[in-house]
């Protein structure tokens, strides 16, 4: 079956927004492959300042797209968003360690 797969954040940047406010930014989005929206989403400090912003960072093809999303700061890409590794896997991906295989 095809359909859009959401993978999100890796865990660690998971971590990294926690105890920060989750804002979604109208047209700040993607879409699936059946044109369905998916919000992408700012992430502020308790003095309002933002601290990231989520993009999407891969969109490789398994059935339907997976969406795997980063991190922006003003210091640039986190150092924890998804990596990309060629070695073979049972799984796809991996939440903890922030890889994806192709």
């Amino acid at each position: 079956m095809r359909t859009t797969q959401y993978i999100g954040l890796t865990k660690k940047c998971q971590e990294q927004t926690q105890g920060l406010e989750k804002r979604e930014i109208p047209g700040w989005q993607t879409f699936g492959m059946f044109d369905e929206d998916i919000p992408l989403y700012a992430y502020y400090r308790k003095d309002g300042r933002m601290a990231a912003i989520e993009y999407v960072h891969a969109c490789p093809w398994s059935s339907g797209p997976m969406i795997f999303l980063g991190l922006m700061t003003s210091n640039g890409p986190s150092p924890y968003n998804w990596l990309e590794d060629i070695k073979a896997s049972d799984s796809q991906l991996d939440y903890d360690e922030g890889i994806y295989y192709v």
